[in-house]
């Protein structure tokens, strides 16, 4: 979190109304209280942040709003160096204004009573699967982990898994296809394919 703190505090750097950026990055946090002075908003915008490490859809999200509420008072950094930062710390959020995003790519789906298997995986994103949250005729829903170096990330992942009276599995996964895009626009492109040998489905972070 402190290269990000880091970060606004640059952009704050940038105008001569440092508190006052300061503290609209505070309010995007959720701490609408003023400071009593500069280096306590500092200070305060440190905490206010801290309060938002649990959830990092709600990190992103508070980060944007930040830089959207004095982008016409200061100079802020494209979305590009903020996604590279967001990809540094394993963070599978993309910012494509106006939507935030999930980062797509090759996934993998684990037990999670087989986890050790997980690490002999060198690249990719890997969902710990966990407990059953639901099922239909051709699909099972189950809640899964990904875990990064800065948090555990959930997920609800659906996995193909057809009734043996479904003999026409290229209809099924045309199908399935189809859902993850219906899904999609309706959900800000939060869903997305795992396309893989190891599984066949589709996953949703959970907020």
């Amino acid at each position: 979190m402190s290269d990000f703190h880091e970060l606004i505090l640059r952009i704050a750097s940038g105008s001569s109304k440092c508190w006052h950026i300061i503290e609209k990055f505070k309010s995007a946090f959720g701490q609408s209280d003023y400071s009593s002075s500069e280096d306590w908003a500092e200070s305060d915008l440190y905490s206010a942040m801290s309060n938002y490490t649990d959830n990092a859809v709600l990190f992103v999200d508070a980060l944007c709003s930040g830089i959207e509420n004095v982008e016409n008072e200061v100079t802020v950094p494209p979305c590009s160096y903020i996604n590279k930062l967001l990809s540094q710390y394993e963070i599978p959020l993309i910012i494509n204004p106006p939507k935030l995003m999930l980062k797509r790519g090759d996934a993998t789906v684990v037990d999670s009573e087989n986890s050790d298997a997980a690490d002999g995986l060198e690249s990719g994103y890997v969902y710990l699967k966990d407990k059953e949250l639901g099922r239909g005729g051709y699909g099972i829903v189950y809640k899964a982990t990904r875990k990064t170096s800065v948090a555990d990330f959930e997920f609800a992942i659906k996995v193909l898994d057809p009734s043996p009276f479904n003999v026409d599995l290229d209809r099924l996964l045309a199908r399935f296809k189809r859902e993850i895009k219906i899904l999609n626009s309706f959900n800000i492109d939060q869903w997305f394919p795992i396309l893989k040998p190891e599984s066949i489905g589709m996953a949703n972070l959970l907020s």
